[in-house]
């Protein structure tokens, strides 16, 4: 388990890393105040996918 990674495959491709995604958007807007999370939201509902 856990062996079929980029990093180990040596792809060359850029290497997802949790803590600097949590960093880039840790102070991003939320859906509630962000108008287009707020369309995606009312879109989802629709569709039942809440």
């Amino acid at each position: 388990m856990g062996v079929l990674t980029a990093e180990r495959l040596g792809l060359d491709v850029p290497i997802y890393d949790p803590e600097a995604h949590f960093n880039a958007i840790k102070d991003a807007p939320t859906m509630e105040v962000n108008p287009q999370g707020q369309r995606l939201d009312r879109i989802l509902n629709r569709l039942g996918k809440d």
